[in-house]
């Protein structure tokens, strides 16, 4: 046996290993579970410690991913690393950051009614959208005849401890007792977000047992592993989900404190199409939209085009990019990930050019998360350092473009070239759905909905030019849509069974197109791996 000692964030912790087992094994065993992007599989490098002593000799992943100067200062992957001796092992970077909060509604704000008006009439529902990444909720109350979007807030998805992406959870869920370990992470991620937003209501109702009603969108992934239902169907051919239905639960299967609460699971389209989208198209339709078009930047790439009643959708295999994943210095978007860039040519700098960058939460720069990247491919594109075919020049082209003045951030030749496939795919989806026709508008949602800026990244060639004044961010239409949805129930019974007939319809007349089937698919996506030049 040997002792290792864990430095956390909450101090340190002396644990006991087998000699020859993996870390990774060590913490989960003593119940630390750590985020794991790539699943734990040693593919994305992402997962490092730091040996303080007791340095193990590193395995071929290791020697792959890392650099020979990382190797030396004692960095290891926490899934690969194997315990050798007594050790004493930093892991604070892998849990870096992963508790920012951002607010993801516009907040009414509570009313002044009286306490007599409060014990009459006042309900409260909560919209939940379970992401991948992050997932946000929002109270809403009704008193007076109005309802009032109170609070809202987000929290990382714990599940990420299997995986950064839908894929790895996926093939983590295929191992029932994963599955089902994976569906209580969720189950307690809501209900933390639940009691938060529930302290926030007003004076009266201070109790989860105090609401009234709740309704989930989400991916149909998220939405598997929430309600217990098999996952393998989504992740193989022919991609065939357990259901896709409106469902009414009762809260008790979230958490027994909410037992007798209603829980509506909103209905998806198909595997790669889901709640969150036809979430997102009932808000918008409700803003007296009939010709737009819906793009949510995820792994899978979702597009909708809705036209005076008719729905017709595709999901692009766009891969993890557009989160960064892949990426050599890649991260999600929590605290210092480099989230904005502009570029401009400036000869008193070594390169020629003054980066300017944000990063989230303002920390020291980590990363580029997949905001970052795009903006500074498009940025780069734009004074000339990356031509139209996304070859960099050739000063860079073998260490990498510097982001930063230390060198530590750095996109690379290959970074292009994987954002070009991404963004290709989603380029010829659009093109695929549209035909030659052009919606009066089109709308980036989900998180990027929330944080990017569309003239920043107009070089990518993401989308046809002509959208390019037609196109705003919309933030998270999944959210809004999932909180109108509570809205109409909290308004009374004949709105909410209009709501619940409205989402039904959305779900139902949607024409799923298979991309890889679609006439002119192929050549229209090598057409589309180029970027847009300029004369700069």
């Amino acid at each position: 046996m040997i002792k290792a000692v864990i430095k956390g964030n909450e101090g340190e912790r002396i644990l006991v290993a087998e000699r020859g087992e993996r870390l990774q094994e060590v913490l989960e065993r003593n119940g630390i579970e750590v985020p794991l992007p790539c699943g734990g599989e040693g593919r994305c490098g992402k997962c490092r410690v730091r040996f303080l002593d007791g340095l193990p000799s590193p395995c071929s992943s290791e020697r792959e991913l890392l650099k020979e100067s990382e190797l030396e200062g004692g960095e290891r992957l926490l899934c690969r690393t194997v315990l050798e001796a007594d050790c004493h092992v930093d892991v604070t970077g892998v849990f870096t950051g992963l508790e920012m909060k951002i607010l993801t509604l516009e907040e009414d704000g509570p009313d002044k009614a009286s306490a007599e008006d409060c014990k009459k009439e006042r309900k409260v529902g909560i919209a939940v959208d379970v992401g991948t990444t992050t997932i946000a909720a929002a109270l809403l109350e009704r008193s007076n005849g109005a309802v009032r979007v109170i609070k809202s807030s987000s929290i990382v998805n714990h599940q990420n401890v299997y995986g950064f992406d839908v894929i790895s959870r996926i093939s983590a869920a295929e191992d029932a007792e994963c599955a089902e370990k994976m569906r209580d992470i969720v189950c307690e991620d809501i209900f933390s977000l639940i009691k938060e937003l529930a302290a926030q209501s007003d004076a009266n109702r201070k109790s989860v047992s105090d609401i009234d009603f709740i309704a989930v969108a989400g991916n149909t992934t998220m939405l598997h592993l929430l309600t217990g239902k098999p996952a393998e169907g989504l992740g193989k051919y022919p991609y065939k989900p357990v259901s896709l239905s409106l469902e009414h639960l009762d809260g008790s299967f979230i958490c027994e404190s909410l037992r007798g609460v209603r829980v509506d699971i909103l209905p998806g389209i198909s595997a790669f199409v889901g709640a969150d989208i036809v979430a997102g198209i009932y808000y918008l339709k409700g803003l007296g939209e009939d010709n737009f078009m819906v793009l949510d930047l995820g792994t899978n790439g979702e597009i909708v085009f809705y036209e005076g009643g008719r729905i017709s959708t595709a999901s692009t295999a766009a891969g993890p990019v557009f989160e960064a994943g892949g990426i050599s210095c890649g991260m999600a978007s929590m605290k210092g990930a480099v989230c904005s860039v502009t570029v401009s040519k400036d000869s008193s700098y070594p390169t020629g050019l003054r980066v300017e960058y944000e990063t989230i939460g303002k920390d020291r720069p980590k990363g580029l998360c997949g905001t970052g990247l795009m903006e500074l491919v498009s940025e780069l594109v734009r004074v000339g350092i990356i031509d139209g075919t996304g070859l960099i020049e050739e000063r860079f082209f073998e260490d990498g473009f510097p982001l930063t003045e230390d060198g530590s951030i750095r996109l690379t030749q290959k970074d292009i070239r994987s954002l070009q496939l991404a963004k290709a795919a989603v380029f010829s989806g659009i093109a695929a759905l549209l035909k030659g026709k052009t919606p009066e508008k089109l709308f980036l949602s989900g998180g990027f909905g929330n944080a990017l800026d569309c003239e920043r990244i107009k070089y990518l060639r993401l989308y046809p030019k002509e959208l390019g004044e037609r196109t705003s961010a919309s933030g998270n239409t999944a959210l809004k849509g999932c909180a109108g949805y509570v809205k109409a129930h909290l308004s009374g019974n004949d709105e909410g069974k209009k709501a619940e007939a409205e989402v039904k319809a959305i779900a139902g007349m949607a024409e799923v197109t298979e991309l890889s089937a679609a006439d002119g698919f192929n050549d229209e996506f090598i057409e589309a791996m180029n970027f847009y030049q300029t004369s700069l």
